[in-house]
């Protein structure tokens, strides 16, 4: 697929996205062109009174940036086609 900056996707996916806890060994940085992931990010969503509730369920996210994610912290993830991205980290 050709890249098409400003391309409005037509597909009906529309934005999702997910909070997630990185396992003790975080995501590695992205290598040149090739990102790091990790296949056992914990997945939470917000439940009553605002806690964040574990739902038991892991998923792969992708790191396209030059800096590790660290582990055990929360992060909030994209959908974009079709692929988990980290797109912010906790960095308190």
């Amino acid at each position: 697929m050709k890249f098409q900056p400003f391309h409005t996707k037509t597909d009906g996916l529309g934005l999702e996205g997910r909070i997630g806890y990185t396992s003790a060994s975080g995501i590695p940085a992205r290598s040149g062109t090739t990102a790091g992931f990790a296949t056992d990010v914990s997945y939470y969503q917000v439940g009553t009174n605002g806690t964040l509730v574990d739902i038991g369920s892991d998923f792969t996210v992708y790191n396209p940036f030059g800096t590790a994610v660290a582990g055990n912290v929360y992060i909030l993830c994209k959908r974009i086609d079709g692929v988990w991205i980290v797109d912010a980290e906790d960095c308190s």
